[in-house]
């Protein structure tokens, strides 16, 4: 389900774009995200496919091993803004790329693509 929050981290970064603002980016995206889709799945709902995909994504960028530290916690994305802002800006928007592209994979397979579309349009208009 290519969306444009997705489709933002698959694109090379731009020039002077560095990996601290894709980060910071990566991680309003993961709070809206939390925000639309808690009420619908619960918070450990999120919080554990959340898990589920940085731990599948990690065999490919091993950096991002414990970037689900903290969810569910105080913490939130602190883990994921660190891991993503110290490598290099392509490389971070990659790595976030392909995290949503299989978080969004998975929620269309658990609840479907019109509830996850309904759900994520009610959150600051992420999706259009």
């Amino acid at each position: 389900m290519p969306t444009d929050h997705v489709a933002a981290f698959e694109r090379p970064p731009a020039v002077g774009e560095n990996a601290r603002r894709l980060a910071d980016v990566a991680v309003l995206t993961w709070r809206r995200h939390d925000a639309a889709l808690s009420p619908v799945i619960g918070r450990l709902g999120f919080a554990t496919l959340y898990r589920h995909c940085v731990t599948q994504q990690a065999p490919e960028a091993p950096w991002l091993a414990d970037a689900h530290a903290g969810v569910c916690g105080t913490d939130d994305f602190a883990a994921l803004h660190g891991a993503l802002g110290h490598c290099r800006g392509r490389q971070a928007a990659l790595a976030q790329g392909a995290l949503m592209k299989r978080f969004h994979g998975l929620l269309v397979w658990l609840i479907g693509k019109p509830l996850l579309r309904q759900a994520l349009r009610s959150s600051a208009g992420l999706e259009r």
